[in-house]
C-alpha cells in the first residue's frame, strides 16, 4: 500500500472527524465564537503535539501494517468521543447550565486528544514512509508530498461529508460505516513492513483476527443503534418524538408532559407553548399598522409566531428558515401550516433572501438569537438593516430583539442596547424600544405608538399574555423613559466589518465566570511568537505561515456569509477550494528542485532560488489581505455567483501559497541544518502551532475587537515583515 494513498485516506478521515467533532462540541458547549475558537485551536495544538512525536512516528513508519491498523481504529476512537461529548452534561451533572471558557477548554482538549495526537503522529509517520522512496535524491520532497496528499484527502473527505454523509447518516452511523469500509478496503495485507516483503503466517493470522474484531465492533454499533440511544440520553428525561439531520446540524423534538422542546445542535432553541414571547414579538410590531397585508418572518417560525400573525388576517406570510431540518420539524409540529393558503415557507439564508427578494412587506419580524457569533451578527448590522428598510413598504415596520430588561441595566447591556439603537437610528427615522421578556426594538420611517393596550383593542386582537394589567405594569412612562435615556450612550455602530455587538456579547459571557480568557489567549500567542523567534527565521516563517492560513480561511468564510449568505454548500466549496490549493501548492513546491535545478547543484539551487521564492510567497499572502476591500465591489458588478468565484480564487491562491511554503521550508531545512534528512515533525508542528494561534486570535479577539480590515492589515503586515526578513537575510 503506497504511502501517498495512506496519507490521502488519513486526510479524508481527519476531515470528516473534524466536522463531526466540531459540530458535537459546539452543540454541547453552546457554540459562540470563543467556543468555536477553542475547538479549532484545540484541534490544531493537539495535532501539533502529535506531529512532534518523532521517535514514535519513526517506529510506526517501519511497518505499513501498523500504520493501516491505526488508520482503521480512527473512526472507532471518534465514535467513543462523540458518545462522551453527548453524555458529558449528564455525566458531569451540568444539565442546561452555561459552562465557563476554562471548562470548555478542558473538555475540548480532553475529548480531542486521542484522535488529534494519533492524527498528527500518522501524518509525520507518513512523511517518514515517503522518505524511504526514491525522491530524486531529495528526501525533503517527502514533506511537501505528505502535506499535499493529506490536504487532498481533506478535500475528498469534506466533499463526501457535505454531499452524502450529512444527508443520509447520523454522525455515529457514518463513522461506523467509514470504519467498516476501511476494514474491507484493507482486508488483504499489502506487505507488513518496508523491509519484510513476505509476512509470516502468524503475522497474517494476527492481522486477520484484528480485522475481524474491529469489523465486529463497527457492525455492533450499527446493529444496536448507538446513535439513537445516545441522542435519547442527551435530551433525557424528555422523550424524543422527531429527529432530522441537515448540513446545519441535528434537529430533535422532545416532549415532557405538555412541554415540547426543539433542540438544534444540542441546544434548546424553542419551547412550545411559547405564548409570552410570541405575543410580545408579534403584536408589538403588527398592531402598529391598521391592516398589514404582507409579513416577513425571518427565523423562529417553528414556535407560535405564525398563529399570532394570522390573527391580523394578512394576505401573505413569508417564513424564511436556513435549516431544512427546522422546516421538517415545523411539518411535524404544525402540519396545518404547511399547506396554509396565507403561509409560504422558504429554505434560504434570511439575509440572502432579504437582499435578493423584490417583495415589499408591511411588517418584518426578526426572531433570531442574540449576536453571540459572527454568523448571527449579520442579522444586527447597519448593512442588513439597510436591506430590510429597502424591502419595507412606505409605512412598514421592522422589529428585532436583544437581551432583556428587568428594571436594571448593567454597563455591558447599556453599551449593547445603545449600539443597536444607534445602528437602527442611522437607517430609520423612528425607533422605539419596548420591554418585555426581551427588549424589543421597533423601527419604521413612519411614527410609532407605545400605547399597545389601545392599539390591540382597536384592532380587535385577542391575547392571553399581553393583557391590559401586564402591559400597564411594564410599559410605564418611567420605564420607557429610563430605557430611552440608557440607550443614547455614544458607542460604535454595529457593522459587517466591525462586529461591535459580538465583542460585547463575548465580554459579557466571559465576565459571568470572571474568566480573563481573551487575556490568556493573547499571552499564549506572545509566548508562541517568542518561542519561534528564538528558534530562528525559518521557524518564525513556518509559524506565520500556519497563522496566516487560519486567519485567511476565517476571513473568507465571514465575507462569504456577509455578502452571499451562510449557505452550507457555498461555504463547503470555499473550504474545499482552500484545501485543494494547499494540495496543489504542496505538490508543486515538492517538485521545485526538478523544475529549476537544470545545470545547477542542489545546494546552489537552494541558496539562489528557494529562499527567494519562499520570501515571495509571504509577500503574496500580504497582498491577499486586500480581499475585504475587493469583495463588496465584486458583488456590485458580478453578483452572487461572481463573488463566490472570486472568493474561491482567493481561497485557492492562499492555500497554494501555504502548501508552497511548507514544501520550500523542507528544502531549506535540509540544506541549512545538521540533519541528513529533513525532519517533518518540526515543520508540521510549527505550522499547526501557527494555525492554532490564528484560529484562537482571529474569531475571539482580532475580528470582534478591531474589525475585519484591521485584522487583515495586521496579518498582511506580519507576512510582509517575514518576507522581507527572509529576502534580506544571509541565512535562515
Amino acid at each position: 500500500m503506497g504511502p501517498v494513498l495512506l496519507l490521502i485516506i488519513l486526510g479524508a478521515i481527519s476531515s470528516v472527524t473534524q466536522l463531526i467533532l466540531g459540530r458535537e462540541l459546539t452543540s454541547t458547549l453552546a457554540g459562540n465564537e470563543i467556543v468555536l475558537g477553542i475547538v479549532l485551536g484545540g484541534w490544531m495544538i493537539i495535532t501539533a503535539l502529535g506531529t512532534a512525536l518523532k521517535n514514535l512516528a519513526l517506529a510506526i513508519s517501519k511497518s505499513s501494517q501498523i500504520y493501516i491498523a491505526l488508520l482503521c481504529l480512527l473512526p472507532l476512537i471518534t465514535i467513543i468521543q462523540v458518545i462522551f461529548i453527548r453524555l458529558a452534561r449528564v455525566i458531569l451533572g451540568l444539565g442546561g447550565l452555561e459552562v465557563s471558557p476554562c471548562f470548555c477548554t478542558v473538555l475540548t482538549l480532553t475529548v480531542l486528544s486521542p484522535f488529534c495526537i494519533l492524527n498528527g503522529l500518522l501524518l509525520t509517520a507518513g512523511a517518514f514512509l515517503l522518505q524511504t522512496q526514491d525522491l530524486q535524491g531529495l528526501p525533503s520532497l517527502s514533506v511537501g508530498r505528505a502535506y499535499g496528499a493529506d490536504s487532498l484527502g481533506w478535500v475528498i473527505g469534506g466533499i463526501l461529508f457535505a454531499f452524502c454523509l450529512v444527508w443520509l447518516l447520523d454522525h455515529i452511523t457514518a463513522l461506523a460505516c467509514i470504519g467498516a469500509c476501511l476494514i474491507a478496503f484493507f482486508i488483504i495485507p499489502k506487505g507488513s513492513s518496508t523491509s519484510q516483503s513476505n509476512p509470516s503466517s502468524n503475522t497474517k493470522r494476527r492481522w486477520v483476527l484484528f480485522q475481524i474484531a474491529v469489523l465486529g465492533v463497527y457492525l455492533s454499533v450499527l446493529l444496536f443503534d448507538i446513535e439513537e440511544a445516545s441522542t435519547q440520553a442527551m435530551i433525557a428525561p424528555q422523550t424524543k418524538i422527531f429527529k432530522a439531520n441537515s448540513p446545519y446540524g441535528r434537529v430533535v423534538i422532545g416532549t415532557s408532559g405538555s412541554q415540547t422542546n426543539i433542540w438544534q445542535n444540542g441546544v434548546v432553541v424553542y419551547s412550545i407553548p411559547d405564548v409570552a414571547h410570541s405575543e410580545e414579538l408579534t403584536h408589538y410590531a403588527m398592531c402598529q399598522r391598521t391592516s398589514p397585508k404582507r409579513v416577513l418572518l425571518l427565523s423562529g417560525s417553528i414556535g407560535n409566531l405564525i398563529q399570532e400573525v394570522l390573527k391580523y388576517n394578512p394576505e401573505n406570510i413569508d417564513c424564511v428558515e436556513l435549516d431544512p431540518g427546522l422546516l421538517k420539524a415545523i411539518q411535524r409540529l404544525h402540519p396545518q401550516l404547511i399547506n396554509h393558503s396565507q403561509v409560504a415557507f422558504v429554505c434560504d439564508d434570511p439575509r440572502r433572501f432579504v437582499k435578493r427578494t423584490t417583495n415589499q412587506y408591511d411588517v418584518v419580524i426578526l426572531n433570531t438569537p442574540d449576536p453571540a457569533s459572527l454568523q448571527l451578527n449579520r442579522m444586527y448590522t447597519l448593512e442588513f438593516f439597510n436591506d430590510v428598510c429597502a424591502r419595507l413598504s412606505e409605512n412598514g415596520v421592522c422589529i428585532t430583539q436583544l437581551g432583556s430588561y428587568q428594571n436594571y441595566l448593567s454597563k455591558d447591556s447599556i453599551m449593547m442596547f445603545s449600539s443597536l439603537a444607534a445602528t437602527l437610528k442611522t437607517v430609520f427615522s423612528h425607533v422605539t424600544i419596548l420591554p418585555g421578556l426581551r427588549l424589543y426594538f421597533i423601527s419604521s420611517q413612519a411614527p410609532l405608538d407605545t400605547n399597545i393596550v389601545t392599539l390591540l383593542r382597536e384592532r380587535g386582537i385577542t391575547v392571553n399574555w399581553l393583557r391590559k394589567e401586564y402591559l400597564e405594569a411594564i410599559l410605564t412612562p418611567s420605564r420607557l423613559g429610563e430605557i430611552q435615556t440608557a440607550t443614547t450612550l455614544s458607542v460604535p455602530k454595529n457593522t459587517d466589518y466591525r462586529p461591535y455587538l459580538v465583542n460585547l456579547k463575548l465580554k459579557h459571557w466571559t465576565s459571568q465566570f470572571r474568566s480573563p480568557f481573551p487575556t490568556f489567549v493573547s499571552l499564549a500567542a506572545l509566548v508562541a511568537v517568542g518561542y519561534t523567534l528564538i528558534k530562528g527565521r525559518l521557524s518564525t516563517a513556518l509559524f506565520f505561515s500556519g497563522f496566516s492560513a487560519a486567519v485567511i480561511e476565517i476571513i473568507v468564510l465571514i465575507l462569504a456569509q456577509i455578502i452571499t449568505g451562510a449557505l452550507y454548500y457555498q461555504l463547503t466549496a470555499l473550504i474545499t477550494a482552500f484545501m485543494a490549493g494547499v494540495a496543489l501548492g504542496s505538490w508543486l513546491g515538492a517538485g521545485f528542485s526538478t523544475l529549476t535545478s537544470q545545470g545547477k547543484s542542489v545546494t546552489t539551487l537552494c541558496i539562489s532560488n528557494a529562499k527567494r521564492y519562499f520570501a515571495i510567497t509571504f509577500v503574496c499572502v500580504s497582498v491577499l489581505m486586500i480581499m475585504p476591500l475587493a469583495v463588496k465591489p465584486c458583488y456590485t458588478y458580478l453578483g452572487f455567483v461572481g463573488t463566490t468565484l472570486v472568493l474561491g480564487l482567493f481561497s485557492i491562491f492562499a492555500g497554494a501559497c501555504l502548501g508552497w511554503q511548507i514544501a520550500l521550508a523542507s528544502l531549506i531545512q535540509q540544506f541549512t541544518s545538521n540533519e541528513s534528512k529533513p525532519m517533518p515533525h518540526k515543520i508540521f508542528s510549527l505550522d499547526f502551532l501557527g494555525g492554532c494561534m490564528g484560529m484562537l486570535l482571529a474569531p475571539i479577539i482580532l475580528v470582534p475587537t478591531y474589525g475585519i480590515i484591521t485584522t487583515c492589515c495586521v496579518c498582511g503586515g506580519a507576512n510582509l515583515l517575514v518576507g522581507l526578513s527572509i529576502a534580506l537575510s544571509k541565512r535562515l
